[in-house]
């Protein structure tokens, strides 16, 4: 007597031939969920609201929802004491920021309704300055002024030119003219702020006042200890807008210490740590290939790009180092980028590749070769992360789908479905996906898609007749199916109705064999067997 019975269900390995997979693992697994052994399928997809058909990047914001166009990639704000839900975000032309009243104001639309530029402009023109009154001509001080504009969340810009050199007499007050207007662009700006040098030697800029954005005339009456703290924004500077040659800053994260990263064709940005409108020029690093993804680690900031890898390290942007990482690996899509915790993945042309630290892996060699994963079309594939897993999505020549890859198991699930673009809701646990006009809530329907799995091909030492099969599910009915050798023609197709036994067609025997079975409920075991009795005593 002969039986086979699988009982543990694993997922596909596409790279190994059917008859030398081990044991679990399937030539087929379609639809289904195998971390508790049972072939379990995975939930249909839940409706939450509806957005429009072309959106291509969602993210939750509170209980709204925002949504783009664009690739667009978003992380709150690193601010201490921010109540308004301060965010920002790249992708969708310059750099922004919104908070609750921006983002959620009055309209008709798709959140955010408004935003504002990122980063404060340096202002145009240097203010005029001149001594005014009587004063002691024995006791003169040289002075430079300059002034700053002011956003109304606080946030503070590149200091002007510095005005002319004044001589005042000590007594006298110094007018100063033509403190420029706010410019126009969407700033956000409320009010201007004026420094003078200070006499103690230092050649720092002191604060003298702050005044409305509207007005452009100042008299500063202020003896030396009435100076306020030093300038503090002298270095720094907006990001990287459309005007820049590479274009503007995308693909922003957000690092432990506060501080933000993005990029800009070859060069990696920094903010200054807990201020993200600041992009001091000097904390810049430079690639040897276009940069297309970066992805945050236990390691350190993973960057991607065209050709090598790079790993930046540090905790003070001003001290930034980067390494490349010797393995040739490019990244073929900003949106594969997903952090599964200590290292971070992403698709490359061959597979998906892990970075932890300073060591990069093929996670996926194992389990499918280069020509299958480039019909999946790579540089299509946006993923993100739920239970441990990758998922994926893809859009190919021929269908639209997705897949879940098991960093533990090096297995694959296919999925029928598939997706324009997603969010992982770190508050819910809960992967968001957008897709004709709604975001769903992932595997959270009380409705079961239909799975599918295809066993490996059984090797007999010799040919036997299969009369029995079983089925044990949680639910009916199921599709049986048995295949003999490596036919794509089943030659048992039978709708299971129970977990009896029940008899096959007789006069065929083979020494090959695969079982498949679908359903939308879990299934705990299939067997085949030489009889009943050889399916009751496993033997």
């Amino acid at each position: 007597m002969t039986s086979l019975r699988i009982d543990r269900f694993r997922g596909t390995v596409p790279k190994v031939s059917p008859r030398l997979l081990a044991q679990g693992y399937g030539q087929v697994a379609r639809n289904c969920r195998l971390g508790s052994g049972d072939l379990e399928p995975l939930k249909a997809l839940k409706e939450i609201t509806s957005t429009t058909a072309t959106t291509k990047t969602i993210c939750r914001y509170g209980d709204h929802w925002l949504s783009w166009e664009s690739e667009v990639d978003v992380v709150p704000g690193p601010i201490a004491a921010d109540t308004s839900r301060r965010t920002i975000y790249t992708g969708d032309g310059y750099p922004r920021q919104i908070d609750q009243s921006t983002a959620l104001a009055a309209g008709i639309g798709s959140y955010p309704r408004a935003s504002y530029r990122l980063g404060i402009p340096i202002p145009a023109t240097k203010p005029g300055v001149a001594a005014s009154g009587e004063g002691d001509a024995e006791l003169l001080e040289e002075r430079h002024y300059v002034y700053t504009y002011v956003s109304g969340w606080g946030e503070e810009g590149v200091p002007s030119a510095p005005s002319d050199l004044v001589t005042v007499q000590f007594g006298q007050d110094v007018v100063l003219s033509g403190v420029a207007a706010a410019p126009t662009g969407n700033h956000n700006i409320t009010a201007k702020r004026i420094y003078r040098t200070s006499t103690g030697g230092s050649g720092d800029f002191m604060f003298v006042a702050e005044i409305p954005v509207a007005q452009a005339d100042y008299t500063d009456s202020l003896v030396e200890d009435q100076l306020g703290e030093v300038l503090p924004s002298g270095e720094w500077s907006m990001p990287p807008d459309e005007s820049y040659p590479t274009g503007a800053l995308t693909g922003i994260v957000s690092l432990p210490n506060g501080v933000l990263a993005g990029f800009t064709g070859n060069e990696i940005c920094f903010s200054e740590p807990y201020l993200p409108y600041a992009w001091p020029e000097r904390y810049r690093l430079v690639t040897d290939f276009t940069i297309v993804a970066l992805g945050v680690s236990s390691g350190g900031l993973v960057v991607a790009t065209t050709g090598y890898p790079y790993l930046a390290t540090g905790t003070d942007p001003a001290s930034m180092v980067m390494s490349k990482l010797e393995v040739q690996q490019s990244c073929v899509s900003k949106r594969s980028m997903v952090d599964l915790g200590h290292y971070v993945v992403y698709a490359s042309p061959d597979g998906l590749v892990a970075v932890s630290g300073s060591t990069v892996e093929l996670i996926s060699a194992s389990v499918i070769d280069r020509d299958v994963w480039q019909e999946l079309n790579p540089s299509s594939i946006h993923g993100y992360l739920s239970d441990g897993r990758y998922v994926g999505f893809y859009e190919s020549e021929s269908e639209s789908g997705g897949f879940i890859f098991d960093p533990a198991d090096r297995s694959l699930v296919f999925m029928d479905q598939g997706a324009d673009g997603g969010f992982g809701d770190l508050l819910t646990d809960t992967l968001y996906l957008q897709s004709g006009g709604m975001i769903h809530a992932w595997n959270r329907c009380s409705t079961n898609q239909t799975v599918r799995w295809r066993s490996a091909e059984f090797s007999l030492t010799s040919p036997v007749n299969f009369s029995s099969a079983t089925v044990k599910s949680k639910g009916y009915p199921v599709t049986f199916k048995l295949y003999l050798g490596d036919s794509g023609v089943p030659r048992v197709t039978r709708t299971v109705r129970s977990g009896r036994p029940f008899r096959l067609p007789g006069g065929v025997k083979t020494d090959s064999l695969s079982v498949e079975v679908e359903g939308d409920q879990a299934i705990e075991s299939v067997a085949v067997g030489t009889s009943i009795e050889a399916l009751k005593s496993g033997g």
